[in-house]
């Protein structure tokens, strides 16, 4: 199936042709007018929003300090809405992709400048992107209630080159070594996939409500959620390593509290992952195989990496209708600097 690119009116009377044109030097990070670039040096923050609000935002704050600047894609675009549920951000060569999984489309984005650059649409509560060899990949929760689907993005087109249906709702899928691993967050399932040919290979039993999958020490690992209680069987969460033919290694329960984990990502150097639990901010070394608090009353609600230094970036729970706060942390949990987002500041990206 091939995408459908809508364009603003800033766009208006551009042919097909010259938009692709234009994502090609995106991602191949070109420069041409060697305009200054004002969205570099910093933190791109993904602000989810309020569901069924419109109210999602992108932000951006300056490694060097000053004022953390609102709705960087508005200000940009003329007063352009970004959507409805931020779900997550990636980043790309030249290109941001802002993935609204309540207005079912992903926006593409100038990464250093936010000008618009198109979408992708025809898509069904979209998730999260990941990186392979032969594309991009998108997870959808298609519906509520059945299975998902991922899809494949051709990295220099931007279009859809097709789908492959995986379990319900599928999240948080990792790219490495030419397969995607895909967490069926309402099952005990791990979609194993092939890039090429694209196609699924198997269903591997996990834990309960899988969250998420990471590359660790030349290792995959998965996130368990665990059932939470509303289910009426609550069950822990866990973290499994699987091997390369998709058996499980290696497994450590999180039993410590009546909570459920959710959200990972890899350290810098990718021997740890980080995660919530309960609000905190936990490490698993997956060298050591071993799990522990990083971050005490972190109070987070997203979570991402500085791949420049290691920091953590924390998303800070709030109430969906008012601005929330990122904190920074370096690698071993000490606090370094606090400053107001927007609503519900849940994803990240470094524009170095």
């Amino acid at each position: 199936m091939k995408t459908k690119i809508k364009l603003n009116a800033l766009h208006q009377g551009l042919t097909i042709a010259l938009v692709l044109s234009a994502l090609w030097g995106c991602f191949n990070g070109e420069n041409p007018d060697g305009e200054n670039l004002p969205y570099e040096q910093g933190y791109v923050i993904g602000n989810e929003g309020a569901f069924g609000s419109s109210n999602a935002s992108i932000g951006f704050k300056a490694f060097s300090g000053g004022t953390y600047q609102a709705d960087v894609v508005g200000a940009a675009n003329q007063g352009f809405i970004t959507g409805d549920v931020l779900q997550s951000l990636f980043a790309s060569d030249s290109l941001l992709f802002a993935v609204l999984n309540n207005s079912n489309r992903v926006l593409l984005l100038d990464r250093y400048r936010m000008k618009y650059k198109g979408e992708i649409s025809n898509l069904a509560l979209p998730r999260y992107l990941a990186k392979g060899q032969q594309g991009l990949y998108l997870s959808e929760w298609v519906t509520f209630s059945g299975n998902g689907r991922v899809q494949k993005i051709n990295s220099a087109t931007a279009q859809l080159e097709g789908s492959v249906e995986v379990g319900a709702l599928p999240e948080q899928l990792l790219a490495y070594q030419g397969k995607i691993y895909v967490p069926n967050s309402y099952e005990n399932t791990v979609s194993v996939l092939t890039e090429s040919p694209f196609a699924k290979t198997a269903d591997v039993v996990v834990g309960d409500y899988p969250q998420a999958c990471v590359a660790l020490n030349g290792s995959v690992w998965v996130l368990n959620g665990g059932k939470p209680d509303w289910t009426g069987s609550f069950s822990y969460g866990s973290w499994m390593k699987l091997s390369m033919q998709g058996q499980i290694m290696t497994e450590i329960s999180l039993n410590q509290a009546q909570i459920n984990p959710n959200r990972a990502v890899a350290s810098a150097d990718g021997r740890y992952a980080y995660f919530l639990f309960g609000g905190d901010v936990w490490f698993l070394d997956a060298q050591l195989e071993t799990v522990g608090v990083l971050i005490s009353g972190a109070n987070g609600y997203g979570l991402g990496v500085d791949s420049r230094n290691g920091d953590i970036l924390v998303g800070e729970a709030g109430d969906f209708s008012s601005a929330s706060d990122v904190a920074i942390y370096n690698s071993q949990g000490q606090f370094q600097k606090r400053f107001a987002a927007g609503i519900a500041p849940s994803s990240f990206a470094i524009n170095p």
